[in-house]
């Protein structure tokens, strides 16, 4: 069910088996899994079930070096940034797992393989297909004809392919409410900030709620969870400081460090003669996204980092829309069909990270 946070009384300490902060994909995906648990669970969301200025202004900030804006990428409402996503989604590279000397403080104490059975259950919550994440499956879906121009286009054996999936996109918020409100185990509160993680020797004793009208409460539990996202968990263990002057598990100073995000960037365009089959049409979520990368073995030879090259079909020229780029491609393209008395397609070539297949492409 779901409460107003504002509606518990002031000071008082509410208690449960676990307490989840956030209300995004990992929050309300962990809520779920444990229905039928028999464990109580406290969740807690800083907005409501719709987007507020008041809420969304919480995620001001200031950045130094390369500009980044949470209040542009971050939503501060049930279901978090699953609300505005684009539905990209992918596994990690079993080679991201491992230390790779040439990229400082790289290795997981994981690896790929311990993920591998999650899979499955995570394609279900985002609504894709049961073969996400398996690389043998036969089914290229829509893509199966890029597929194989990239097997004809490349000869050398460090060049393969990859692909993105997507989700509808699934809108945790909307999509799993009525789980929330039905379960008789969890319990939501809405507008509850955290504000402090509430530690003793570096354990967690409780943590500290506050509304944006001035209540205030604490929830103590037996397990806690910080879901709050890449920035906001970072965040407030830096700002927890009851017995770790450096921040709650900040002893080595790592924490908030690493901060990653994806980038998407136009490298350049690429002119064919005959049109690829199947390539992916910008706004296509029914389609895979299919790329060309290089093999794990070709970037430990060339110490680089995992990075692919989604082809896409170039939009046409529209004279009221279209950015310099669009006009240089699309000119090109016209000078080469004049040239050659037949076809010139254009295709632009992103950057994305990359997800490798098991076989090679050549």
């Amino acid at each position: 069910m779901f409460r107003p946070a504002d509606e518990v009384p002031a000071g008082s300490v509410l208690r449960a088996d676990i307490c989840i902060a956030g209300g995004g994909a990992a929050g309300i995906t962990l809520a779920r899994e444990l229905r039928g648990s028999g464990a109580s669970v406290i969740l807690l969301e800083s907005g409501g079930f719709d987007p507020d200025p008041d809420d969304q202004a919480l995620y001001t900030a200031r950045s130094s070096g390369d500009r980044y804006d949470p209040l542009a990428t971050r939503l501060r409402y049930l279901g978090g940034a699953t609300n505005h996503w684009s539905g990209w989604c992918r596994p990690i590279d079993p080679l991201h797992f491992e230390p790779r000397g040439w990229i400082a403080n790289s290795g997981w104490p994981i690896s790929r393989s311990d993920l591998d059975p999650y899979y499955a259950r995570a394609a279900k919550v985002c609504e894709l297909p049961p073969s996400f994440g398996d690389s043998t499956a036969g089914d290229r879906g829509d893509n199966e004809g890029v597929d194989r121009w990239f097997q004809s286009l490349f000869e050398d054996d460090a060049i393969t392919s990859t692909e993105y999936w997507f989700s509808p996109p699934t809108r945790f918020g909307s999509r799993y409410r009525d789980d929330l409100e039905l379960s008789s185990e969890t319990t939501a509160y809405l507008r509850a900030n955290l504000v402090n993680v509430a530690n003793s020797d570096g354990r967690v004793t409780q943590f500290e709620v506050a509304t944006l009208d001035g209540n205030n409460f604490a929830v103590e539990a037996g397990a806690y969870v910080i879901a709050l996202g890449g920035i906001e968990n970072a965040r407030m263990l830096l700002a927890s400081r009851d017995s770790s002057p450096a921040g709650l598990g900040n002893d080595g100073g790592l924490v908030g460090r690493y901060f990653m995000d994806h980038f998407d960037q136009t490298m350049g365009t690429m002119l064919l003669t005959s049109p690829i089959d199947g390539a992916y049409q910008p706004g296509r979520l029914d389609q895979r996204r299919a790329a060309i990368t290089l093999t794990p073995a070709a970037q430990r030879e060339h110490e680089i980092g995992g990075i692919a090259l989604v082809v896409e079909s170039f939009p046409f020229w529209k004279p009221d829309e279209a950015d310099y780029k669009t006009v240089r491609a699309n000119d090109a393209a016209d000078i080469l069909r004049g040239l050659a008395g037949g076809t010139s397609v254009p295709y632009s070539l992103q950057v994305a990270p990359s997800r490798s297949r098991t076989r090679r492409a050549g």
